[in-house]
Order: C-alpha cells, then structure tokens, then sequence
C-alpha cells in the first residue's frame, strides 16, 4: 500500500477496546467502533495527538497504542 493511503489510530486499553475520537465525550473522547476513531495520516501526527491527550486528561492513568490501519 502506498504511503500516502496509509492511516493510523490511537488505542486505548481498557475493559473492551476503544479508540479515541473527535468527540467531546469522554476522557479522553473514546469510541468502541474502530470506523469512527480519529485518524492521522502519520504515526507522529498521531504520537503528537497522544502527548496532547496526556496533558488534557492527566486524571486517571491510561494505556496507549498508535495502530496502523
């Protein structure tokens, strides 16, 4: 697959997978659909996206995952 039609998603670990999303709900916005997560087109724009979440939702204490789709 070429480079430019590759996506990535961030996942969170938890009781049922999620991932996050463009939501405002949640914390961080999660969905359960993998179809609705918030896609990056490079795993350090998604990387970058994480670090913001970390700072934004520094409450509870969350495993993270950047896949590529």
């Amino acid at each position: 697959m070429e480079e430019k039609y590759k996506r990535w998603i961030i996942q969170i670990k938890a009781s049922s997978p999620c991932f996050v999303s463009n939501s405002k709900v949640g914390d961080p916005p999660r969905t359960l659909l993998r179809h609705r997560a918030k896609m990056f087109k490079s795993p350090e724009s998604a990387a970058k996206h994480l670090e913001k979440i970390k700072k934004d939702f520094p409450f509870r204490e969350r495993e993270y995952r950047i896949v590529e789709l």
